[in-house]
């Protein structure tokens, strides 16, 4: 069990889909459910804990390999290319990630070639309807505040800096600053949010609880906060087949108005961050 939504994101997106597991299944456990009777049910069911030399002789003969991930309550199968009772078993319920992005939390993964038709990378960007509510949050308090109470607002969101959620946050300070622009004020830097991301164990220690928000924030960053709440519940309130359909058009590709894109300056893996990834050990001897 991922103890943490960054090791999840990072298991699930650097780990998992980074080596071709591009099949899945998401699930959420009741709340009257233990969470350790599925793990032991789906991981015994699909034949799971299996060495790595086993998973190397079933790709070699054609057949899929499996891994199971949560964290909490929700859950998510994933499957290579081959033959597995899996895909039967799940039929319908199976998606693919290339073209259906897995949301998780405040983000989307996926997977996409590299610009230029490079070869297909993991993929991780704050959700659409996240990056919306948290848009419009910001829009309205851009000239409301100083330059020092913006950059401590935007340190302190959540979002580990993959380079597609960089330039995420690339169009939100271009927002802001637009709007500090026609107010005669001044610009909030460039450095005012976080450019690297920090590996983490996925499987390690649980780490220390902290209450909604970060206690220390000021009322400019609470404000944010429930704002970007509010509008993310009205936002999420639409059903998966609505935000499918929302899909970006040609001509937004550089991600000025969306988010949904990274720029044609880090055309590398949306992964990217500090020294190889912390990956847990997800073979069972």
């Amino acid at each position: 069990m991922a103890t943490s939504v960054a090791g999840f994101v990072q298991q699930l997106a650097v780990c998992y889909v980074g080596r071709g597991y591009y099949f899945y299944v998401r699930g959420g456990i009741p709340a009257h459910k233990e969470p350790e009777t599925t793990d032991r049910k789906l991981v015994s069911r699909y034949g799971i804990a299996v060495s790595k030399w086993t998973r190397c002789r079933r790709r070699k003969q054609g057949e899929a390999s499996l891994q199971y991930l949560r964290h909490g309550n929700f859950f998510v199968l994933l499957a290579t290319h081959g033959e597995h009772p899996f895909f039967a078993s799940e039929g319908k319920l199976v998606r693919d990630i290339r073209r259906q992005p897995l949301r998780f939390m405040a983000y989307s993964i996926g997977c996409r070639p590299a610009r230029g038709g490079g070869p297909l990378h993991p993929s991780v960007r704050i959700e659409r309807g996240e990056f919306q509510a948290l848009k419009a949050a910001l829009g309205r308090i851009a000239v409301h505040r100083s330059v020092d109470d913006l950059c401590r607002v935007l340190k302190s969101l959540p979002y580990e800096p993959y380079a597609p959620v960089r330039d995420q946050m690339r169009i939100l300070l271009r927002s802001i600053n637009r709007r500090r622009k026609v107010a005669g004020l001044e610009p909030v830097p460039l450095e005012a949010f976080r450019h690297r991301r920090r590996s983490v164990r996925p499987f390690g220690p649980r780490p220390t609880a902290q209450p909604a928000g970060n206690q220390n924030l000021s009322c400019s960053e609470s404000d944010v906060q429930s704002d970007c709440i509010s509008e993310r519940t009205s936002l999420w309130s639409e059903s998966d087949e609505q935000h499918a359909e929302q899909q970006p058009e040609p001509e937004e590709e550089t991600g000025d108005e969306t988010g949904e894109f990274g720029s044609p300056a880090e055309t590398g893996s949306g992964t990217e961050g500090l020294g190889p990834p912390a990956c847990g050990h997800d073979d069972h001897d």
